[in-house]
């Protein structure tokens, strides 16, 4: 599995460095929020929206402009961190990519890195054994009970045997 699968199916990144960690917990909340049609992610920024309009704003984001934000989460994804102060804001990476996870984690509430990635994994294992035949779950439902019907009522009606007394 390649770095990029492994950090937007918010895989096991503990082995990794703080901001690799970072980069995979933004990407799996980024992709997320992508995916919805409510706009929420861009009507955090003052450039994608019209100026007259005022949505209201979950949390702050570490720049101003949405085409910034994407920039730099995708310069420090594949070049790394610098410890040199940079943007508006003037800060470095590691506190961008800090203040990028609380920014979007708040966007996304109520949910987490931990609800998405569990959810598209449940939904890949879906998807795969379904494809394959296989049962998702080891659960076995208990026998229906067959329901009286007039001809096993004995009174020609259903009465009161159909409540499943």
């Amino acid at each position: 599995m390649s770095k990029g699968e492994t950090e937007a199916r918010g895989g096991d990144l503990s082995g990794q460095p703080d901001w690799q960690r970072l980069v995979g917990y933004i990407f799996v909340l980024l992709n997320h929020l992508q995916r919805q049609s409510d706009n929420r992610l861009q009507a955090q920024f003052d450039d994608t929206h019209l100026p007259e309009v005022r949505p209201v704003r979950l949390a702050t984001p570490p720049c101003a402009s949405y085409a910034d934000f994407q920039t730099r989460l995708t310069r420090i994804r594949e070049t790394g961190v610098s410890a040199t102060p940079s943007g508006k804001p003037e800060i470095d990476d590691l506190t961008f990519l800090r203040w990028s996870k609380d920014f979007l984690s708040a966007v996304a509430a109520p949910a987490t890195v931990e609800s998405i990635s569990i959810t598209r994994e449940y939904m890949r294992a879906r998807a795969e054994r379904g494809a394959t035949g296989g049962k998702l779950s080891t659960l076995r439902h208990a026998p229906r009970k067959p329901r009286p019907t007039a001809a096993t009522s004995g009174s020609g009606t259903l009465g009161t045997g159909w409540l499943g007394s």
